[in-house]
């Protein structure tokens, strides 16, 4: 890979970062293009580098927002087992 193609692949994986992070603080109506972009330190104006659209990014962005909750409701019943282990899984979902 070359050097361009691999900081582009980085500022995409920013973006899509940015975005999920977005989701999960702000949700679907806090996340737009200008607040993913300056989280992941682009201007607008390098969107349509990286996306077709805001619903392509959005695709992106939910699965690694939704992967990072599943891993947080891991780790945050590794230590617990059964019931026990749901409750704080339900917790901290809700």
């Amino acid at each position: 890979m070359s050097q361009r193609s691999s900081q582009k692949a980085e500022s995409r994986a920013s973006i899509v970062r940015s975005a999920a992070k977005l989701l999960r603080e702000r949700g679907l109506q806090g996340m737009s293009v200008e607040r993913a972009m300056t989280g992941a330190g682009l201007t607008v104006g390098a969107f349509y580098a990286h996306f077709e659209s805001k619903t392509d990014l959005l695709e992106h962005a939910f699965a690694i927002a939704l992967g990072d909750v599943e891993q947080l409701l891991r780790d945050s019943s590794a230590d617990k087992h059964g019931e026990a282990a749901l409750a704080n899984a339900a917790t901290l979902y809700l």
